[in-house]
């Protein structure tokens, strides 16, 4: 009897413990299960493990129908029990630690009952009787599912016991988990699943907004601009829930960069119990091979996984991993692939977990979470100053730096990076023409005004400031006196619910602004901002034969003339003087 009550105290405890709320016992009235669950895609079944006569119980002040202190007594095996396959079950639970000293024959409910001492000896238990090797479970129609509009789902019983509830997910790898086994001695109860699912989400650097703060990070949001040929941070954040009850519990985390990203050998791995932890400062975990295995060769079009496995027993994982996140950083180089445009150039991330204690088999998925690396593109005209419907070619330009020491590399119309200045060598050090066309043969920078449409441009540009430089005007045009200030604002931001295609809900705004000029308005959906840049032309002097001319003719005779007269004059004075 000693033994029994034990038990039933264990009974109570396990319901904080392995199940899902407190208990409560109605002495009268029918029998039911109540959970509190929304998701559609759960079924809960319900198994009678033992039956007998419940009597006692100090009911909860305030009349709540709960009670405490009840008795099961007479103890037999329930309904849910394969009647057939007992002494199959009996047999197993003997070879088990805390069950050897069953009898070897004729044990009874009662019998096992009385050896269910602790928590550990009921996970033994259940851990026998819920394999589907054995089939020691009926079939049972105590089933319920959440239903439309409604936060439960209820199981009607035909009468009270020591239930076991199975929690099963339908939809194979759906983003959602499935509660550990419910053990209850019941009346009327009510339980809300215990346990959580994993999240990931991924986010990347976004060097103007550094200043901004936000869960993840300084700077870290759902969209950033660049230059080809940066280098571009990239976080993920996995969420790592509550083990308990698993074992060999399993993260696998699969990433996917665009055509327009390469990766790059800089993947840390670490434990923060923020969002926004750093590295080095926080847990790293020891290296691929050990506590994780990265994979950056995965052969099925994604860039890079990486695997735990057994995180139940990691020490770094498990403190308080409630508040804990498993973080990935690294970064990728935007390249001559990169797509200009609302498309931008994706990177999307997913993860695979654990997400039933009573199947190691099982897995959940997440939805694709994706971060968005836009680049954008200068279309310039040259055009005629008083007529700029005229397009003129033959105009030269290079693309410098906001504080023009350095040019940009142009290469098939793209940007290929930042280089120094030629020398210069004409006056005062200046840097003339043929500098630049001599520099250009092995460093392609300058930009050159098309035929008919005057058109020069370059793609693959960060939001910023540049210097235009006209080095070379059309035939008959004056040389700008002066660089062109360009500033490219892009607006980006995060979004609750990107699904991968409504970009337009990131990149909400583009503009350019020339020098002291009103920034103009781009477009986002293709990635662009125009500029004009007008020419005027030199100065026209008058013709041969023309009045000029004449006059030139007119004023020289004159000139002739008085010179002659003046001669005369002198040369008569002198005379004069002589006699």
């Amino acid at each position: 009897m000693k033994r029994s009550k034990a038990f039933y105290a264990i009974l109570f405890s396990l319901v904080l413990v392995v199940a899902l709320a407190v208990p409560a016992f109605a002495q009268q009235g029918s029998y039911s299960i109540t959970i509190n669950d929304t998701n559609p895609n759960h079924t809960y079944t319900a198994y009678q493990i033992f039956q007998g006569d419940i009597t006692g119980g100090t009911e909860t002040p305030g009349g709540s129908g709960s009670y405490t202190g009840y008795v099961l007594s007479n103890i037999q095996w329930g309904s849910g029990v394969n009647a057939a396959k007992i002494d199959n079950l009996l047999t197993a639970l003997q070879s088990k630690s805390g069950f050897d000293t069953l009898p070897a024959e004729n044990a009874t409910a009662a019998d096992v009952a009385a050896l269910l001492d602790s928590a550990a000896d009921l996970e033994t238990f259940l851990g026998v009787l819920t394999d589907s090797v054995g089939d020691y479970l009926n079939a049972s129609s105590l089933t319920a599912t959440p239903g439309p509009g409604t936060n439960t789902a209820t199981i009607s019983l035909q009468e009270a016991g020591y239930y076991l509830v199975k929690d099963q997910l339908s939809g194979g790898t759906a983003d959602d988990f499935v509660s550990d086994y419910i053990v209850q001695v019941l009346g009327q109860e009510t339980m809300t699943p215990k346990g959580d699912k994993a999240t990931i989400e991924k986010k990347v650097y976004e060097e103007s907004l550094s200043a901004q703060t936000t869960e993840w990070g300084n700077g870290y949001n759902d969209a950033a601009d660049y230059d080809i040929g940066d280098e571009v941070p990239f976080k993920l954040i996995a969420s790592i829930p509550d083990m308990t009850g698993y074992t060999g519990y399993e993260f696998l985390i699969t990433d996917t960069l665009s055509s327009g990203l390469d990766l790059n050998d800089d993947i840390q791995v670490y434990v923060g119990s923020t969002k926004d932890a750093a590295y080095p400062g926080n847990a790293a975990l020891t290296g691929s091979g050990a506590d994780y295995t990265l994979n950056t060769a995965p052969g099925d079009g994604t860039s890079f996984t990486i695997s735990l496995t057994n995180m139940e027993q990691n020490e770094d994982l498990t403190d308080s991993a409630q508040d804990k996140y498993l973080i990935v950083t690294y970064t990728a180089t935007l390249n001559q692939n990169a797509v200009v445009g609302l498309d931008g150039n994706p990177n999307e991330a997913d993860l695979t977990y654990s997400n039933n204690p009573n199947d190691n088999t099982s897995k959940g998925k997440t939805a694709k979470d994706y971060a968005l690396v836009f680049t954008y593109e200068l279309d310039g005209t040259k055009v005629d100053g008083k007529q700029p419907d005229t397009k003129l070619e033959n105009a030269a330009f290079v693309l410098l730096n906001h504080d023009g020491t350095q040019v940009a590399k142009v290469a098939d119309g793209k940007f290929g990076g930042w280089t120094s200045l030629p020398a210069g060598t004409g006056d005062s050090g200046a840097i003339t023409y043929d500098d630049w066309t001599t520099f250009d043969a092995s460093n392609p920078v300058i930009m050159t005004s098309a035929a008919q449409t005057g058109a020069f441009g370059i793609s693959g540009l960060d939001e910023g400031t540049y210097l235009l430089r006209e080095i070379q005007a059309p035939e008959g045009y004056n040389l700008l006196a002066e660089d062109l200030t360009l500033v490219i604002t892009a607006s980006t931001g995060n979004v609750t619910n990107y699904t991968g295609s409504n970009a337009g809900t990131i990149l909400t705004s583009l503009t350019i602004k020339v020098g002291d000029g009103e920034p103009q308005a781009g477009s986002t959906a293709n990635g662009t901002v125009a500029i004009q840049v007008a020419n005027e032309s030199g100065t026209t002097l008058p013709e041969t034969g023309g009045i000029g001319t004449t006059l030139f003719y007119v004023l020289g005779g004159l000139l002739v003339a008085g010179a002659g007269v003046l001669l005369i004059v002198r040369l008569r004075m002198r005379i004069s003087d002589n006699k």
